[in-house]
């Protein structure tokens, strides 16, 4: 009777074990699946930046009308390239030489940056001088970034 109680025991030990062994496993099917969903994130931002770019590289050369203009459409590419590559800062600092050229364009990655670079206050001030498609994108590409408008 004595050798039986130990084998229950035994039998009781390791059916706790495996509990255990199975908590652990929920919780890196758990941590997986967080991190699938920030893969899927980081992917749809990127798709979004491509297809910006394919945009903006299928849009027909203008004519510059003074040169002015000129310099301050390479700014936003600049500025947009800059973006698209991480450079936050520089592509602010770009993008605000272009603001007067084509602003609605200009605030988009002022405000998209600031977003990426976690400073809500900016962002926000980006935000009051867009119109509605480019406070969805802003809003979007905020709470992408864990930055609430």
């Amino acid at each position: 009777m004595a050798r039986a109680r130990g084998w229950l025991i035994v039998l009781l030990a390791a059916a706790g074990g495996c509990t255990e062994q199975r908590l652990e496993l929920e919780q890196e099917k758990a941590k997986n699946r967080q991190l699938e969903q920030q893969v899927q994130l980081m992917q749809l931002q990127l798709d979004q930046a491509r297809k910006q770019i394919d945009e903006l590289k299928a849009k027909p050369a203008e004519a510059p009308v003074e040169r002015s203009a000129a310099g301050d459409e390479k700014s936003l590419q600049d500025a947009q390239d800059a973006y698209v590559h991480g450079e936050y800062k520089k592509a602010i600092d770009l993008a605000r030489s272009g603001i007067d050229h084509a602003p609605g364009r200009a605030w988009r990655v002022i405000g998209a940056s600031h977003c990426f670079l976690k400073d809500t206050s900016e962002a926000r001030e980006a935000w009051s001088h867009l119109d509605a498609q480019g406070k969805q994108f802003l809003k979007y590409v905020c709470s992408r970034s864990g930055v609430g408008l």
